[in-house]
């Protein structure tokens, strides 16, 4: 229920950022118990996003820079059941793989990994729509999070909100795509993720990351 009531919260944040409005705590309480509800719902029904494809040209090994006037985005999330919370690190670059803007974040609850995935991308998804960037090519190593944003299915869940969010606010941007990428392509969004408990909710341009994050990026462009 933790997790559900962290859920609610944020999701009435946004609602009262992007449309104004501001929920009750009663009404934030009864958003947490349905969420939860309807999660037990789908795990009766036993839905598997996984069963849906990959598209072709996905999957690469290695990060590499965007087409010139194009910007590129990485975004990857953990979880961490011992401490009660799960983390989200992202970092924006040029074309020529400078780091325009990072930023790594950090909430309390216990989720699963797809559901820390999700509530990533709309994080990231929000901050491109309140920064007015376009032409954004964005990669997440969350396979099951990029196959479920391509199906039809609507899942009655908090995984399957977060997705319907995400797909509401990705068709009022200009030109931003997702797609997935291995790990090791990955990986500097990975170290944002991973260390965010130390600096949580931060913001980060190219002189101020953490200078072992810096050695990942540094590795990533050789």
């Amino acid at each position: 229920m933790g997790a559900m009531l962290c859920w609610a919260i944020w999701q009435d944040m946004n609602n009262k950022v992007w449309n104004g409005k501001s929920g009750s705590v009663k009404n934030v309480m009864a958003l947490a118990r349905t969420n939860l509800e309807q999660w037990l719902f789908a795990q009766e029904k036993n839905f598997s996003p996984s069963s849906f494809s990959v598209g072709i040209g996905e999957g690469d090994k290695q990060w590499c820079a965007p087409h010139v006037d194009y910007y590129k985005i990485n975004v990857d999330a953990a979880t961490f059941s011992d401490k009660h919370r799960f983390d989200f690190g992202w970092v924006l670059r040029d074309a020529k793989g400078y780091v325009i803007q990072a930023r790594s974040g950090s909430r309390h609850g216990c989720v699963d990994p797809g559901f820390a995935e999700a509530l990533g991308l709309k994080e990231v998804l929000s901050w491109i729509k309140t920064s007015n960037f376009s032409n954004v090519m964005g990669e997440t190593d969350s396979l099951v999070t990029v196959q479920a944003l391509r199906s039809s299915v609507i899942m009655a869940s908090p995984f399957g909100n977060c997705i319907e969010e995400y797909k509401y606010l990705l068709s009022s941007l200009n030109n931003v795509n997702f797609c997935f990428v291995k790990r090791s392509a990955n990986r500097v969004a990975h170290a944002f993720a991973q260390d965010s408990w130390l600096y949580a909710d931060r913001s980060y341009s190219g002189s101020s990351i953490p200078s072992n994050i810096l050695d990942v990026i540094m590795h990533e462009m050789v």
